[in-house]
């Protein structure tokens, strides 16, 4: 009897970025935290004595649920978001490379699309891994995905500044997407549940993609043989 260690590295470094996203923000959510507790320390710590003190303490709380509370989570969770969306990017090219080098794929290579890199996706992978392996859902909650980083970058994360023939996509997402609001400025406001499920559908998609094409596994295995 023999052993042997399976390791497929091109899977095992998609997977590794893919969880070290989970990593960070997690490290993001705490540092919000514990900046919030923080200033909610300082606030607390001061001892009004005049009315002067309590209008100015008064202006301390609504200035504290304004950053911490809004602004700073929103803008956080923005910048994630773009951070996910840039590693699928990244890796779905990757990818392509890797299935055409293994003879995955021939006669083609990938190529941009009008509709954006989720339809260029799509359009390279061959059509029993598009159609049987990935889910019509996975593949519209990365379309719904590249609609709310696109508003997040071009349009400072406010629909009404989307161009016109995107503009009601992206309200329609923001409406029917768990973890997606609009704030009273007209702003998309991100929970961490759907910066979470974002990771989450990311890696789902280049899961099934790699088992369905016979990748190795992204983690090391003994094999008896």
């Amino acid at each position: 009897m023999s052993i042997k260690l399976k390791l497929d590295l091109h899977r095992a470094d998609t997977i590794w970025l893919i969880e070290k996203l989970y990593l960070y923000l997690d490290v993001v959510e705490k540092a919000l935290d514990e900046s919030r507790r923080t200033d909610v320390e300082r606030i607390s710590s001061f001892e009004p004595v005049s009315e002067n003190d309590l209008g100015s303490q008064a202006e301390e709380w609504h200035a504290h649920e304004l950053l911490f509370e809004i602004d700073f989570p929103s803008k956080a969770r923005w910048s994630f978001i773009i951070l996910v969306y840039t590693v699928f990017e990244i890796r779905t090219v990757a990818l392509s490379e890797e299935m055409i080098n293994r003879g995955l794929v021939i006669g083609r290579k990938f190529k941009k699309h009008p509709d954006g890199h989720v339809k260029a996706v799509r359009q390279f992978l061959p059509v029993e891994y598009r159609s049987t392996h990935v889910s019509k859902d996975i593949w519209s909650r990365l379309c719904d995905l590249r609609l709310v980083r696109n508003c997040i970058v071009h349009a400072n994360g406010r629909p009404e500044n989307v161009e016109k023939s995107k503009r009601h996509a992206t309200l329609n997402v923001v409406r029917r997407t768990e973890g997606l609001s609009m704030n009273d400025d007209g702003y998309i406001s991100l929970e961490l549940k759907y910066c979470q499920d974002s990771v989450a559908v990311i890696k789902d998609f280049f899961d099934r993609v790699f088992t369905a094409a016979g990748f190795g596994p992204s983690e090391t295995v003994v094999v008896r043989t």
